[in-house]
């Protein structure tokens, strides 16, 4: 009798996910929904996704804004991220990870964030009732 042996090699995944659709909710909030990994490509057993947030457009010599979200949650495949500075663009892409470790591709949306609406007290021009006349020669 022979014995066959199966060793089964965890890797990292081999294709993260892509943002295929998003919403700037406000101007600190923006709603991010990606595709579900392919199961031959997750190489392992898909343990969730982080969603990486880095500011675009910088002063040199300034720190960029850097955030990194973990879900636990293999399921999830859309993400309100709230708190951002307003009127800022962001690079946002989502990788997803196993217990070995998360793939390695960026695939990047830019998305900015809207301006800050104050609403102040309003200006209401005052409108003329004069009448024209029209004078005629």
């Amino acid at each position: 009798h022979s014995m066959v042996k199966f060793s089964f090699i965890l890797l990292v995944p081999s294709q993260n996910p892509y943002i295929y659709w998003y919403s700037v909710v406000d101007y600190s909030t923006i709603w991010i929904k990606w595709h579900r990994v392919e199961y031959r490509y997750i190489r392992g057993t898909l343990l969730g996704y982080r969603v990486y947030v880095l500011e675009a457009e910088y002063n040199h010599g300034s720190q960029p804004y850097k955030r990194e979200i973990t879900s636990n949650d293999p399921d999830q495949f859309d993400f309100n991220i709230t708190g951002l500075p307003p009127a800022t663009r962001f690079r946002i892409w989502v990788a997803a990870f196993t217990s070995i470790g998360e793939g390695t591709q960026r695939h990047e949306k830019w998305i900015k964030t809207s301006k800050v609406v104050r609403i102040t007290s309003a200006h209401v021009p005052m409108i003329s009732h004069n009448v024209i006349k029209e004078v005629k020669p």
